[in-house]
């Protein structure tokens, strides 16, 4: 029995430190990203000191670098939970899906790309629009704060085995929607710009003034995905409530 409570622990502890380490990883490349900049553009250790301390600055500002599973084979941002469901059938937890996907992006057909329930199988082209604060270079001010908007895009790849539920969104990408402006005396029409959640990270690869933006690009995105796990976790649960009349 002590041996079982050990080994159980020991367990705990090594998911703990998997989690941990995949979590962190990203502002670790962050750092060390600063740093290597600071080699490669030969600045001066003043210029060094300063951009170190206004990403530190930030970083305190918004209580810690956002929690990104980063795949340090892939070197991408990938997204995966797993739901175990006790009393729940393939069947039940398949139908809830496809409901929740309805209510979610609009009409199914326009989102399903591909299902199937006999391998337990279903590929969602998902999208949210997602508002965020950022800043910009305006006359007069170094700089100046205001909310964007990027509608995001991904992929949502969910596989039923028994009575669990493996969920993955990868593919992340976003549109940007550009305003007309006039340069000088030229009409700029507006546009549509599409980036991936590739091209955010590392984030002190671009300038300064941009860090902001691309922080909170990136922890409400976190947030939202996490946020579907859960609400789909939680409908699928609670189908006997929606029958309880």
């Amino acid at each position: 029995m002590i041996k079982l409570i050990i080994m159980k622990n020991y367990l705990i502890l090594l998911c703990l430190m998997f989690y941990l380490n995949v979590y962190s990883q990203t502002e670790s490349i962050e750092n060390q990203n600063l740093s290597s900049r600071y080699s490669e553009e030969k600045s001066d250790q003043a210029s060094y000191a300063k951009l170190s301390k206004e990403w530190a600055d930030l970083i305190e500002a918004l209580g810690g670098y956002p929690l990104l599973p980063f795949n340090d084979e892939t070197k991408e941002i990938e997204f995966k939970s797993i739901k175990s469901f006790s009393n729940v059938d393939i069947k039940t937890i398949y139908d809830r899906i496809m409901e929740w996907t309805a209510m979610n992006f609009g009409t199914l057909t326009s989102v399903l790309h591909y299902s199937n329930f006999e391998n337990g199988k279903i590929i969602i082209q998902g999208w949210f629009n997602v508002y965020y604060k950022t800043y910009f270079k305006a006359f007069f001010t170094s700089k100046k704060e205001k909310v964007s908007s990027a509608r995001c895009n991904f992929s949502f790849f969910l596989t039923i085995k028994e009575n669990r539920l493996k969920m993955e969104i990868v593919d992340i990408n976003y549109e940007y929607y550009i305003p007309y402006y006039l340069a000088g005396n030229t009409y700029i029409p507006s546009y549509t710009k599409e980036s991936s959640i590739a091209s955010l990270f590392p984030v002190t690869n671009s300038e300064s003034v941009e860090w902001k933006g691309r922080l909170d690009l990136l922890n409400k995105t976190s947030i939202k995905i996490n946020s579907f796990f859960n609400d789909l976790e939680l409908y699928i649960k609670n189908k006997s409530i929606d029958y309880n009349f």
